[in-house]
């Protein structure tokens, strides 16, 4: 029995010293697993006289339940701990931006990026006809103007397969803000060519080619001046005629072009109030001059005729008769001129962008036109037809 009471006393003590270690763990866990407190003080609340009379057998086995129900508790307590570690560790990964670091490092590095870093697209345009690059360039930057895109020529840098100028497929790179930028642009580039008629056209040509241009020009400009002396020549059966002719259309020509040079710095002062833009030379530019030439010299013929009907067969020819000649076509010069005025200054001011250019030398060139025919014209014809040959003297051979 001693042994017995002995053995009941150590097992006691294992069970109690075990009961209190669970409510202790109990105790940290949360307080949604806590047990009741009236299961704890049935449990703590233990008749030592039960105690002492229980078989050992029993308090082993109730030793060993107790010893499985504090690892199931500290088992669920270690899960419910988990359970918090992994929640937290979702909600640091969630809040954890993409460049990595913390979140205060990170704001403050997104605070410190510039907003407008560019980056570099790539894409590729096919055309069904060889195009030249310069005009692929064009088309992206106006594309790039309508959308108020900030792309300049220096930020896109096109090539071809072959390195030639033209082709049908140009490699594009492109420095823009984001990619929806590059695609917007290409986009409304697309739109454009594909609603509006477009003529591939080259802004540059070769020196070869540049050279052989300006002789055949050089030949024609001669040989329509030889054509206009020689036919005014058989007309008015003098060569001072035609002479005196082609001086007032070289002075046309000058005037005109005068005026379309001038055109750059009235555009800088005015910006474009008075109708004029920085005009340059170009096709329209070139078949108004020859407009204006032909103009001015039917009007040159018409008062060279007059002259010759008041001259008749004298053979003087004095100032005078120019005055009467002048005085007798004055209105017909006057009412033609101011009517093709009219319709050629309409076509400046509300033509269009088309022949803008075309209009506005045709406009200047009315003008000098008509006045050459009676203030240049005739006094160099005055001029000529009175100059007095040199008259060489012999030398004297004993001097």
């Amino acid at each position: 029995q001693s042994s017995i009471r002995t053995n009941t006393r150590i097992y006691t003590r294992i069970y109690t010293s075990l009961r209190q270690e669970s409510t202790a763990e109990a105790g940290s866990q949360p307080a949604g697993d806590l047990p009741k407190q009236d299961e704890v003080q049935q449990k703590q609340e233990v008749d030592p006289a039960t105690q002492s009379s229980t078989d050992p057998a029993t308090v082993e086995s109730g030793a060993i339940a107790a010893q499985e129900t504090a690892a199931a508790q500290d088992t669920a307590a270690q899960d419910t701990a988990a359970q918090d570690t992994a929640a937290q560790d979702t909600a640091a990964t969630s809040a954890t931006p993409i460049q990595g670091g913390d979140s205060a490092s990170t704001a403050q590095q997104t605070a410190a990026t510039p907003i407008n870093q560019q980056m570099l697209a790539s894409f590729t345009l096919q055309f069904q006809t060889p195009i030249a690059s310069e005009t692929v360039v064009g088309q992206l930057l106006t594309a790039a103007t309508k959308m108020d895109l900030p792309i300049s020529e220096e930020n896109i840098v096109i090539t071809t397969a072959d390195g030639s100028e033209r082709a049908k497929a140009f490699s594009v790179q492109m420095q823009v803000l984001d990619l929806e930028s590059a695609q917007r642009v290409v986009a409304s580039m697309k739109e454009t060519l594909s609603s509006e008629p477009f003529f591939p056209s080259a802004s540059s040509v070769g020196g070869q080619i540049a050279q052989n241009a300006q002789t055949q020009a050089l030949f024609a400009l001669v040989a329509s001046l030889i054509g206009i002396v020689g036919y005014i020549w058989f007309r008015f059966q003098h060569i001072w005629f035609g002479l005196a002719a082609v001086v007032a259309l070289i002075h046309d020509v000058l005037v005109v072009l005068g005026a379309i040079a001038l055109s750059y710095w009235i555009y800088q002062a005015t910006g474009g109030l008075l109708l004029i833009d920085n005009f340059k030379i170009s096709l329209s530019v070139v078949a108004a001059l020859l407009t204006v030439v032909g103009y001015s010299l039917n009007d040159t013929i018409v008062v060279f005729d007059r002259i010759r009907e008041v001259r008749g067969r004298s053979t003087k020819f004095t100032a005078e008769m120019i005055d009467v000649s002048i005085g007798q076509t004055l209105s017909r010069t006057l009412l033609t001129s101011f009517t093709t005025f009219v319709v050629v200054f309409i076509l400046f001011g509300w033509g269009g962008e088309s022949i803008h250019a075309f209009a506005f030398a045709l406009t200047v060139g009315v003008v000098v036109g008509t006045y050459s025919s009676i203030f240049v014209a005739s006094p160099v014809l005055l001029w000529l037809m009175n100059a007095k040959p040199i008259e060489i003297q012999p030398v004297d051979a004993k001097e």
